[in-house]
């Protein structure tokens, strides 16, 4: 049978030691790290400008793959909408609860 005494006797000064603290400024230096961060004015002039250079793109590929109007519309309409929520979800904050 093992000999349990080192395991125990560890055991027991973990026990008897005091209980480690969080500082009292952990909640809201923890809460500002984990915010996220606001994109700049300037990324988002790149995102819109990708965005843009996207779109024409893939609508020359369609083109050139010879898909009418109505596909290349109805391929886009999905991810348009999307953006549209997104962009009216944006002011909003959750509800606290």
């Amino acid at each position: 049978m093992p000999d349990h005494d080192p395991i125990d006797g560890l055991l027991t000064d973990a026990l008897r030691a005091p209980v480690p603290e969080l500082s009292p400024d952990f909640a809201p230096r923890l809460m500002a790290r984990l915010q996220p961060r606001r994109v700049s004015a300037g990324g988002r002039l790149v995102l819109a400008a990708y965005g843009v250079c996207a779109f024409a793109v893939s609508v020359w590929a369609m083109q050139a793959v010879a898909l009418g109007w109505p596909l290349i519309a109805a391929s886009f309409a999905p991810p348009v909408a999307g953006l549209a929520l997104v962009l009216r979800g944006v002011g909003r904050r959750p509800a606290a609860g």
